[in-house]
């Protein structure tokens, strides 16, 4: 085992910790510094430790001793907890094969704390063996009640009626004449064409009303919003959709419920998603990285003007209209946030996620901005700039910085210097985040043939014609037939 080699700094919390009501595992003064010099010495967690955290997460941990032969991560299974070993030796595994016997101290199953990721490997004790562990409930608790020195503390100003009148503006549903005209459409009214597409949480299918008009229905299986505890997140992205009336974000007509799914009609985009044009055509070329960078840019300029956050960017999300224009969809992640305000969920894919939001010290819209980079950067190149076997290894990179990204010499020299500023490690600093907003973006030299009044208009042609599939084609694409369980707590009622 390692020994204590250097005494730790002492560290003297900030805060009153009465107000925060933890179990509390008494340790010694020499396990304790074992702890920290663990935490600390991970590149992942001491991004995000403060004096407060470090204490409180050290005095939170609690100890559990294995026996031989037992498994303390198991490949494939989701993660709630992290570890660090402090007794015993260990084996990794991946599959059937074992990669590594250790038995020193170090911290174990960390990408737990940010998302509800599966496991990679799994790892056994050889030895009568003890560790320390935290949940990630508990370490949720401690990020937020220790937020307060990296908020931003909102100011009252002679605008305060005036953005309280936006903020409530920006929440009415844009689109309840469009709602009204489609009321009449009940579900049994529309006929299946094929799936466009599939996800996590359900499907998107073509659909045809009465033989003529064409939507797009998305089935949400309420069963798994249910076991990943998302129905806050479902009815969230049902109130930004109807609050969007924008021709660069996808429509909602209206929703539907039964016993096993819910159900957003919405208007079709038959292009394509862009992720997968992306994957046959490899790359894009620079024009039409361009313009699908400006369709994008006037989206989250929508969005923002709104108060509205997107957090959710990458190819995935953005799909093609049958003349080369690109809309957002899927708005799970959306939020709503008044003007100098910040929020601490960890949301998002890992490569788009911005430094903030793995180090918990909160995000605003400048978090969009970031995504915009690592979008251009993908389109031009054909994968993001930070990339990793596991998220814990892409999150690392992206600690690093972009300065750390060599730029393949296809990247031409305006399109780096737009990535570089849209990717600024500092939020403060990030491009359209400063003075000018979202205008610093429109008016880099990167943009300079764009046309943006005609962009907004869609009257700017696009350099990219998508192949539409014949309405008749579409039943030749995937289907997916298997029903979910049946969910009737009726928490989607009002849905």
């Amino acid at each position: 085992m390692r020994k204590i080699c250097e005494k730790v700094q002492e560290i003297t919390p900030s805060k009153n910790m009465d107000q925060l009501r933890l179990e509390v595992f008494p340790k010694s003064k020499e396990l304790e510094v074992l702890l920290k010099q663990a935490i600390m010495e991970n590149e992942l967690i001491f991004g995000m430790m403060t004096a407060d955290r470090l204490q409180l997460i050290t005095d939170a941990m609690k100890p559990r001793n294995l026996s031989p032969g037992k498994f303390l991560l198991t490949e494939g299974k989701k993660g709630s907890r992290f570890y660090i070993t402090i007794k015993g030796e260990f084996e990794i595994f991946k599959g059937q094969i074992m990669l590594k016997r250790f038995d020193h101290v170090t911290v174990l199953g960390e990408t737990a704390m940010l998302s509800k990721v599966k496991r990679f490997v799994s790892i056994k004790a050889v030895t009568s063996a003890k560790v320390y562990s935290l949940s990630r409930k508990v370490f949720d608790e401690i990020m937020t009640f220790t937020a307060d020195a990296g908020k931003v503390t909102f100011h009252p100003t002679k605008r305060d009626e005036q953005v309280k009148k936006e903020a409530i503006e920006a929440r009415r549903p844009l689109n309840v004449g469009k709602m009204s005209e489609l009321n009449h459409i009940q579900l049994e009214d529309l006929t299946p064409l094929g799936c466009l597409g599939k996800g996590g949480y359900g499907k998107v299918d073509l659909v045809q009303y009465n033989n003529e008009k064409l939507f797009a229905l998305k089935y949400l299986k309420k069963f798994d919003i249910v076991q990943c505890q998302q129905q806050k997140h479902v009815f969230n992205e049902k109130e930004v959709m109807l609050s969007c009336d924008c021709p660069f974000i996808v429509k909602l007509y209206r929703t539907f419920h039964d016993s096993r799914y819910l159900y957003f009609l919405m208007e079709p985009c038959l292009g394509g998603e862009v992720w997968k044009l992306l994957k046959n055509y490899k790359f894009f070329d620079e024009p039409t990285t361009k313009f699908f960078a400006a369709c994008v840019t006037e989206a989250l300029d929508y969005l923002h003007r709104r108060h509205i956050v997107y957090r959710d960017l990458k190819s995935e999300n953005l799909m093609l209209d049958t003349r080369g224009y690109l809309k957002l969809v899927d708005f799970g992640f959306a939020k709503f946030l008044k003007p100098n305000e910040k929020t601490y969920t960890f949301v998002g894919t890992p490569e788009y996620t911005c430094p903030e939001i793995i180090t918990n010290k909160g995000h605003n819209k400048s978090a969009d901005y970031w995504s915009l980079g690592i979008f251009i950067f993908e389109l031009l190149v054909g994968k993001p700039p930070f990339g990793g076997k596991n998220p814990m290894r892409i999150y690392n990179n992206i600690l690093r910085g972009i300065v750390a990204v060599e730029f393949p010499l296809k990247v031409p020299k305006r399109a780096q210097s737009l990535i570089k500023d849209l990717c600024q490690h500092n939020p403060v600093l990030r491009l359209g985040n400063l003075k000018n907003g979202v205008m610093d973006i429109k008016n880099h030299s990167w943009f300079h043939d764009i046309n943006w009044d005609k962009i907004r208009h869609q009257t700017f042609p696009s350099p990219f014609v998508p192949h539409i599939v014949k309405t008749e084609d579409y039943h030749f694409l995937e289907q997916i037939n298997e029903d979910p369980p049946e969910e009737t707590s009726g928490w989607d009622d009002d849905f």
